[in-house]
């Protein structure tokens, strides 16, 4: 609930704290990779993403793509309504920059880690995106409920992403 950036090291969360097919592959994946460095001696470079927003997610991602719906709906005149979460905290991070870390991941010439995260590197939260998008849309009808757990899933997610091995090996 402090919010403090949560770097590659730190423990993956176990498959029973939020069991899910998505979750277990992205594990697995990682796990395999890693199994690959070691055996084989294949280069490896992992990026975990913080949660993404911009062309190509939107609506039809459904409550994972929340921050999409938002800026859509503002942008069409469409009131948006979010029962809750507004004070839960999440590191957003925008596609195009997604797209640059990927791309110098897939050209850097030496890197110290094996895994990156991705992300902005701060906290923000659906009532402060609802409060820029209302000043950039006057007329959007944007409301976000109190509390956290936006997705309503009884999964509260604190994740900001700590970005220096990022910034420093990939630039």
């Amino acid at each position: 609930p402090g919010y403090k950036p949560i770097d590659e090291d730190y423990p993956p969360m176990r498959p029973e704290g939020n069991n899910t097919l998505y979750n277990a592959t992205k594990q697995f994946c990682e796990h395999l990779a890693v199994y690959y460095y070691r055996q084989y001696g294949l280069d490896i470079i992992g990026l975990r993403f913080a949660s993404t927003f911009g062309y190509g997610k939107g609506s039809r991602h459904g409550k994972l793509a929340l921050l999409p719906q938002m800026i859509e709906n503002a942008r069409r005149g469409i009131a948006t309504f979010i029962p809750q979460g507004g004070d839960q905290g999440n590191d957003f991070v925008y596609n195009r920059d997604v797209a640059q870390a990927i791309v110098r991941a897939a050209y850097v010439q030496e890197h110290k880690h094996l895994f990156y995260h991705i992300g902005s590197g701060r906290k923000s939260t659906l009532r402060e995106v609802a409060a820029i998008l209302q000043r950039r849309f006057p007329k959007a009808a944007i409301h976000v409920g109190p509390g956290l757990d936006y997705l309503g899933n009884g999964y509260e997610k604190y994740a900001v992403f700590d970005i220096r091995r990022a910034r420093a090996d990939l630039g």
